[in-house]
This record gives C-alpha cells, sequence and structure tokens, in this order.
C-alpha cells in the first residue's frame, strides 16, 4: 500500500491557499499520481486536515488575561 501521507499534506496545503480541486487534481496527474491514490488522498484530506492528524474544532474558547475576580 502507498504511504499518501505527504500527499494528503499537500492537497491539504494546496486547498488553503485557494487551489481549485480540478487543478489539484490535474497536477497530481501530471506529476504521475494514479487517479486511485489521489481519491483516496482527497478524502484523507478532507477528514485530516493537513495529514497530520484528525481536525480539532473548539468553539466558544475564550481567552483573557490579567487578573480574574
Amino acid at each position: 500500500m502507498i504511504n499518501t501521507h505527504d500527499l494528503t499534506a499537500y492537497i491539504y496545503d494546496a486547498r488553503s491557499v485557494g487551489i481549485k480541486e480540478p487543478d489539484i487534481i490535474k497536477q497530481l496527474q501530471t506529476a504521475g499520481w494514479r487517479d486511485e491514490v489521489i481519491e483516496t488522498a482527497m478524502k484523507e484530506a478532507d477528514t485530516t486536515g493537513n495529514g497530520n492528524g484528525p481536525i480539532i474544532q473548539i468553539k466558544n474558547l475564550t481567552k483573557r488575561y490579567g487578573d480574574f475576580v
């Protein structure tokens, strides 16, 4: 099985700078990646962010500085 960690991170990074999915796919195909590997990595990028682990979503987070009364 192919390790898609770096590919997943590339896809996440490309998306984060605004590159559209069809353009990402075309670039990867041009680089020689097989369609099934690209599809797997796209799905992984959807669920794992930059490939370094699960996405953590935090709501209603407050950070305060100074004295608390």
